[in-house]
């Protein structure tokens, strides 16, 4: 529960009127998913203005409202005004975090971070009420939302943080104040924004700035700039380096895990250091466009459309080759946000493929399409979902394997469903787990 004084002070909030109750239980951005009771925080987005949902949120019961613009009172409505609505949902999730002494786990990295969240949180949960990030909601808004969930009842808390811009992980980590924070992976990712792998690697380490001193910082042992940094940045921050704890992917036997060994052995380092006489499992599931493997015309089809850049491709490229095929088809989508040398990013990738054994190549994007040119091989081109998926349809047969994947800006979940379209459902079976 939240008060009215609380939510005052910690927001460094006016407030304009005051309601009835002062009390207030959860805490929304959507006035489609208000429920009564609830104070709603009327966020300025780039496609929406959360102030012109107000009335919506409190016809859905919402007793209190924060806003940065001036609005008229609300008969029984609490209205408090702040500077800027997204800092003020900081402000608050941080006074919440710090109420509740337990583990909270940060966990970021370039590629795989999501999907070890959930294996982190799966696994905690058996064990106490865990709180975790929804889906990707790592940025500025989606980190407070999960924070304001942790209640007296929560044991753990698995918190996602993403950066597309330098100052952002250190900002979210100020936030969570973590006892543990993990570094899955580090790899070319919006190097418009950070330029150098060296830049993204100062920008994941910032995390060790606001990690508990007797907490633990987990990375990748096998990538050498990491730990040399890693063991820097901690001398500059006063962190133990004895607390810099190295997993190896190398050492995992994954069985049939769907899941890449370098997100089960991140999971597994933290999980044994949560809670160190348990023992860890490697649970399989299908994370919202990321590696999803479906059966379709009896061919093995994963789509994973939710992002892309080098290393997350390398990681669906060794998914693909876990597993024996008559043929395998890859349709490349372009890798966004890899700055002025992303055409080299492309060519690597494209030469790693153009080695795979009885391997296709479709491109999708121009870059991807200039990059192949370039290499001096030819693959069809496709701009649009219709026609690739019914390229796509037409040549994959049973045995065979399929890769759908690139930058979420090209959506390439449609070429998926267009596919089933065209196979009107009578060949589609359920998620392969």
């Amino acid at each position: 529960m939240i008060g009215l004084q609380e939510l005052e002070k910690t927001t460094n909030a006016s407030i304009i009127s005051r309601g009835k109750p002062d009390r207030f239980e959860n805490v929304y951005i959507d006035s489609r998913k208000v429920t009564p009771g609830s104070i709603f925080f009327a966020i300025k987005g780039g496609r929406f203005d959360g102030h012109d949902f107000i009335a919506d949120a409190v016809k859905n019961g919402a007793v209190a409202v924060v806003c940065q613009e001036e609005i008229k009172p609300i008969p029984g409505v609490s209205i408090l005004r702040v500077a800027d609505s997204v800092k003020a949902l900081g402000m608050l999730a941080r006074f919440n975090r710090l109420k509740y002494s337990i583990p909270i786990i940060a966990v970021t990295g370039s590629v795989g971070k999501t999907m070890t969240k959930e294996l982190i949180a799966k696994n905690l949960s058996g064990y106490g009420e865990t709180v975790s990030t929804e889906n990707n909601q790592n940025n500025q808004i989606g980190v407070p939302l999960t924070l304001l969930k942790i209640r007296q009842s929560t044991k753990y808390a698995v918190v996602e943080l993403g950066s597309n811009h330098p100052g952002e992980i250190l900002y979210l980590a100020s936030l969570i104040r973590p006892t543990l924070s993990l570094i899955v992976s580090v790899g070319a990712s919006h190097l418009e924004a950070f330029e150098t792998i060296d830049n993204i690697i100062d920008e994941k380490l910032s995390i060790l700035d606001k990690t508990a001193a007797d907490g633990y910082l987990v990375i990748d042992g096998s990538d050498m700039l990491l730990v040399q940094k890693s063991f820097e940045k901690a001398g500059e921050t006063g962190f133990d380096k004895k607390q810099i704890i190295k997993f190896d992917a190398g050492a995992v036997n994954k069985k049939r895990s769907n899941i890449p060994k370098q997100d089960l052995a991140a999971a597994q380092a933290v999980f044994s250091l949560i809670l160190p006489n348990r023992t860890f499992k490697s649970i399989s599931f299908n994370a919202h466009l990321r590696m999803e493997k479906y059966l379709l015309k009896g061919a093995s089809v994963i789509v994973d459309c939710y992002n892309a850049n080098p290393a997350s491709f390398r990681y669906a490229v060794e998914r693909l080759l876990s597993e024996a095929a008559e043929r395998r088809f890859i349709i490349m989508g372009d890798m966004a946000e890899l700055g002025k040398n992303s055409i080299k990013y492309h060519i690597q990738i494209i030469n790693m493929i153009r080695a795979l054994p009885e391997c296709r190549l479709i491109a999708y994007g121009k870059i991807t399409k200039s990059a192949i040119e370039r290499c001096g091989i030819s693959a069809p081109y496709f701009d649009n979902p219709e026609e690739a998926a019914s390229y796509l349809f037409c040549k994959i047969k049973k045995g065979d394997q399929l890769l759908i994947k690139g930058s979420r800006m090209f959506r390439m979940e449609k070429i998926w469903h267009e596919m089933l379209k065209l196979s009107h459902g009578t060949q589609l079976e359920l998620p392969v787990k």
